[in-house]
């Protein structure tokens, strides 16, 4: 049990920080037309 655990969390990690990457590059893609 306590290695599925883990596994989850460390799933919610790799989720989370993909929508962290992803939100980053929005961003940069809105700094970029905002320059323009």
């Amino acid at each position: 049990v306590e290695i599925k655990e883990r596994e989850q969390v460390g799933f919610d990690l790799d989720d989370a920080q993909n929508k962290i990457l992803r939100l980053q590059d929005i961003i940069d893609q809105y700094e970029e037309a905002s320059l323009r």
